[in-house]
């Protein structure tokens, strides 16, 4: 008689093949939906402001900077919420994510698969739209610093975002919008500390249009995805 224990057919994956495998499988759920569509509509939103501006006032100055990257963090205010808070509280609210939470892998690596897919999108569309707003105008494409901070606020808000659903998955993209407009880009035009709370208060001081410095604006910004990312692990470990 064989005493040897038998091996089992299929291994339990790794935290990292079980990120990679939800994050392909948003992917592919995503660019068969709108989530590509309104990225792209909300990219050319800075097109079209630099453009009536650049028409009359033929120049690119500060302000006029200051303007365009306003209008970037605007259209974060949208982006974030439709593709990471919509794909992760629909995942919520429906349960399809109890199947995964059945099998033996952290509840986490469903919050950071839609991460890793989609927030990268996000990013790349706030960017392009910058690039393409400056290109538009002038011709020339804006700072490495300016895009830098465009990248590290898109990021961030989509941390905010993927918090925010698994606070209230089924009104998670409204929540989301309203806290980014109505919170964070309301209080980053508030000449009062509450604006240290604010992505996009800290993205204008990464880009140079703050009078703080840009390793104020990256400790800021740090800690608010710290302080967001762990109301979204402690929420997401918590769902029943």
């Amino acid at each position: 008689m064989n005493d040897t224990p038998a091996v089992p057919r299929y291994a339990v994956p790794s935290t990292a093949r079980a990120i990679v495998a939800i994050a392909a499988l948003t992917w592919r759920r995503a660019i068969r939906g709108r989530a590509p569509w309104v990225t792209g509509v909300l990219a050319l939103l800075p097109l079209l402001y630099a453009s009536l501006t650049y028409r009359y006032s033929h120049r690119v100055d500060a302000m006029f900077m200051r303007g365009v990257f306003g209008i970037v963090m605007l259209t974060l205010t949208i982006s974030p919420a439709m593709n990471v808070a919509s794909s992760l509280g629909e995942e919520l609210e429906e349960r399809t994510s109890a199947y995964l939470w059945s099998r033996p892998l952290a509840r986490w690596t469903i919050v950071a698969g839609k991460l890793v897919a989609l927030a990268p999108m996000v990013a790349f569309g706030a960017i392009v739209g910058l690039v393409l707003a400056h290109v538009g105008s002038d011709g020339n494409v804006p700072p490495v610093q300016v895009l830098a901070a465009v990248g590290i606020a898109a990021l961030a808000f989509c941390v905010a975002a993927a918090a925010v659903a698994t606070i209230a998955p089924k009104n998670g993209m409204t929540l989301a919008i309203c806290y980014a407009l109505f919170i964070d880009l309301a209080l980053s035009a508030l000449p009062i500390s509450l604006r240290n709370i604010s992505i996009s208060y800290h993205a204008s001081s990464i880009a140079g249009m703050s009078v703080n410095s840009v390793s104020s604006g990256l400790i800021g910004i740090t800690c608010i995805v710290t302080v967001w990312g762990a109301i979204g692990l402690w929420r997401i470990r918590n769902i029943e």
